[in-house]
């Protein structure tokens, strides 16, 4: 009996494996860059669009001007384009050629520093192109949102997104189709500005619908829906016993059970996404207990209803880790005014407030001032350093001369990974390291919040 089982086994096997190996199909990405000779252009994927984790999966030196990349896609996905800390995006889908152009405009990007964006053109596109039908939207949505801005601002725009609203959705013609999925969560985020009842626009925009991972504009209008619930939820009754499933008995299943009743989910899989967004949007607010959190998490990344929630979960559990007190902070080799090298693990042994600023940036002008105060009373036990983010190593120079601050400033330089090693999302940031070399905080560290944290360390 074995010896005939075994070849069929083998046979499907093989078909499964064929089958899956021909699901991914080269896609070719070449053009023209200007103004990075020799630069390296890298191209990635967002492996989740809620917590924002970036996989690079290939990349080419530029030559004369020109670059060449193949890599594999099984379907359309949004491609990230990185030269330096410059990025852009743009839509692929799987087997095709992209002709690009891109440049870099200094002038559109002055004041930006963690958010510098790659022109991209299509010199050549073929009719219909994902691209072009996006930019057509994208280009309405942002003359509509320009024109009506004041009324947003007041919350008054109700009249004007339902016209818009009803100018586009008769365009949606391909409910399969990447572009269509687009335009209609991005109208759906609209909706959600009207302040229509959540039930509603989860009965419209999610209910017996598919989780589409890889479209970020669905991730957008599910976050932006559900933001602070989670929070919210968990003080009411019924929350309560969503909180005692989570933090007492770590049960997931019942925790599944408690959101669909609670939330009108049918969807077990949608349930769980719920779930993972809500756990990583309180975690550093101590909703729930830390520990039972990650239990929780660590359950879905195993065992999780869908292989997206499972991926989801393991970024997560990443991301909270990586930046949680205790781990260990990113080391950097930087320049400093005077134009000597300095390491963070030059500092082993003593504990480390790092800040993150930039010339631009207002608040970081005004709280450096803050610093200059905290340095002269707690200097001596804790070292300060402070980084700048800017393109020109002078502003550094001047500012801290001009200002007679007297505690190391350093320039970020070439070194563009250091800020996504850091998570730097605002400027300015800050960070209170250990003596170990570890995160003692990464959130509410301010200098208007950390003034009773150095004084207690000052005084070890």
């Amino acid at each position: 009996m074995l010896k005939k089982i075994f070849p069929l086994t083998f046979f499907l096997f093989i078909i499964g494996l064929s089958s899956s190996l021909a699901a991914k199909v080269e896609t070719i990405i070449q053009g023209d860059v200007k103004g990075f000779e020799n630069k390296e252009l890298k191209i990635g994927v967002y492996l989740d669009y809620i917590t924002q984790t970036k996989e690079w999966i290939a990349s080419g030196k530029i030559e004369n001007g020109k670059f060449r990349i193949a890599i594999s896609l099984d379907e359309t996905r949004q491609l990230i384009l990185k030269i330096e800390d410059k990025e852009s995006s743009f839509f692929a889908k799987p087997g095709e050629l992209y002709n690009l152009s891109i440049d870099f405009d200094a002038k559109a990007n002055e004041g930006r520093i963690h958010d510098k964006f790659l022109n991209i053109q299509f010199p050549f596109p073929k009719p219909g192109d994902l691209n072009l039908e996006i930019k057509k939207f994208n280009t309405a949505y942002q003359k509509f949102f320009e024109e009506n801005y004041r009324l947003f601002i007041i919350n008054a725009a109700g009249k004007k997104i339902e016209n818009f609203i009803e100018e586009w959705e008769p365009k949606i013609k391909d409910e399969e189709s990447y572009s269509s999925e687009y335009i209609r969560y991005v109208l759906a985020n609209l909706e959600d500005l009207k302040k229509i009842p959540k039930q509603k626009l989860f009965d419209k925009y999610l209910k017996n619908k598919p989780i589409l991972y890889n479209q970020k504009e669905y991730f957008n209008f599910f976050t932006q829906l559900y933001a602070s619930d989670f929070e919210q939820v968990v003080i009411t009754k019924k929350g309560t016993e969503l909180l005692i499933a989570l933090m007492m008995d770590e049960s997931l299943v019942k925790s599944k059970k408690l959101v669909k009743e609670i939330k009108g989910m049918e969807n077990s899989q949608l349930a769980e996404l719920y779930l993972i967004n809500g756990l990583f949007e309180v975690y550093h607010k101590k909703v729930v207990n830390q520990k039972s959190s990650m239990k929780i998490l660590e359950e879905i990344a195993k065992k999780g209803e869908s292989e997206g929630n499972r991926i989801i979960a393991k970024n997560t559990i990443s991301q909270l880790k990586k930046y949680a007190a205790m781990a260990v902070a990113p080391d950097f080799n930087l320049t400093n005014t005077e134009g000597k090298k300095v390491k963070l693990s030059d500092y082993k042994g003593s504990y480390v407030y790092l800040s993150f600023w930039s010339n631009a940036s207002v608040p970081s002008l005004r709280e450096l001032k803050v610093l200059q105060k905290f340095h002269e009373e707690y200097g001596k036990k804790i070292k300060f350093i402070s980084i700048n983010l800017d393109d020109d190593s002078n502003y550094s120079k001047n500012v801290k001369a001009d200002n007679n601050y007297n505690w190391p400033f350093l320039h970020i330089g070439d070194d563009f990974e250091l800020k996504e090693q850091y998570n730097i999302k605002t400027i300015p940031s800050y960070f209170l390291i250990d003596k170990n070399g570890k995160f003692l905080q990464t959130t509410g560290t301010s200098p208007f919040e950390i003034d009773r944290k150095l004084f207690e360390l000052n005084k070890e």
